[in-house]
């Protein structure tokens, strides 16, 4: 089941975590949700 989450960020950090998130699994539909999830994960 997918929930939706809604979080409220200062900018710098969601840019960095944005940036980061694209180097790691691209830029492409999904990596943000895949950037978050796989370390509440493990």
């Amino acid at each position: 089941m997918v929930k939706t989450v809604t979080v409220n960020l200062d900018e710098a950090i969601e840019k960095r975590f944005r940036e980061k998130a694209t180097l790691k699994y691209g830029h492409r539909k999904g990596s943000l949700a895949m950037a978050l999830n796989d370390p509440l994960e493990s």
